[in-house]
C-alpha cells in the first residue's frame, strides 16, 4: 500500500518548474554568448517566439556534458532568452524510480504536463535518467535507468527543445547520438 502511495504522490508532482530567463545573458561572456548562438542556429532554435510562424522549429535535442552545472543552468537561460522560448527546469533525479516501467511514465508526464509546446526542457542531472545503477539491491533496480530508446519514446511527444545536463563524464552519462552536443566550460566549437 505504501508503495502505491509513493508512486501516485511522484505522479501528482509537477516535475518541471518555470525558470526566470531575463536575466541570463546578462551574467555570461560575450564569447560563451556567441557560443550560444552557434547552437541555437545548429539546432534550428530561433523563431520559436516569432508571431505568424507557421509552425514551430523546436525538437532538437542539445547535451551539455563537462563540468560547470551553474554554468549549464546560465547557458540553458540565455540560451532560451535568446530564442524566445519558456524555459522549465527538470530534476531529472527526481523522475527517476526503482519500479518498473514507473521512470518512463514520469517521463511522459514531464513532457505532457509542459504547458508551452515550444519551451526548452532543461534536464538536470541527466545523467540519473540513463546510467548504470551501481548498487543493485533488488531485481528491479536494474529497470530505474532509461534507455535512448525510452527517453526518444517519451520525447516524440514533445515538440520543444530538450537540453540534458550531464556530469563532467565526457558525455555526462548521456547516451551519445541523442542531440547536440555541447562541452563545459564553452568554448569556440570548432568543426561541429
Amino acid at each position: 500500500m505504501a508503495e502505491t502511495s509513493e508512486r501516485e504522490s511522484k505522479r501528482n508532482k509537477p516535475f518541471a518548474q518555470k525558470v526566470e530567463t531575463a536575466a541570463g545573458e546578462e551574467t555570461l561572456p560575450e564569447h560563451e554568448l556567441l557560443v550560444l548562438r552557434e547552437i541555437a542556429a545548429k539546432a534550428d532554435l530561433h523563431g520559436a517566439g516569432e508571431k505568424g510562424r507557421a509552425q514551430s522549429t523546436g525538437g532538437a535535442t542539445i547535451v551539455f556534458s563537462g563540468a560547470g552545472g551553474d554554468e549549464k543552468l546560465m547557458a540553458a537561460k540565455a540560451l532560451a532568452f535568446q530564442t524566445a522560448r519558456s524555459l522549465f527546469r527538470v530534476q531529472a533525479g527526481q523522475i527517476v524510480s526503482k519500479y518498473i516501467g514507473e521512470t518512463e511514465k514520469n517521463l511522459a508526464l514531464v513532457f505532457a504536463r509542459v504547458p508551452d509546446s515550444e519551451a526548452i526542457l532543461f534536464f538536470d542531472e541527466a545523467d540519473s535518467l540513463f546510467g548504470k545503477r551501481s548498487d543493485v539491491k533488488d531485481s528491479h533496480d536494474r529497470y530505474a535507468n532509461l534507455s535512448a530508446e525510452a527517453f526518444l519514446k517519451a520525447r516524440k511527444s514533445f515538440d520543444g527543445a530538450v537540453i540534458l545536463a550531464g556530469s563532467s563524464q565526457s558525455t555526462g552519462g548521456v547516451p551519445s547520438g541523442l542531440g547536440h552536443e555541447v562541452r563545459f566550460p564553452l568554448e569556440k566549437h570548432k568543426g561541429d
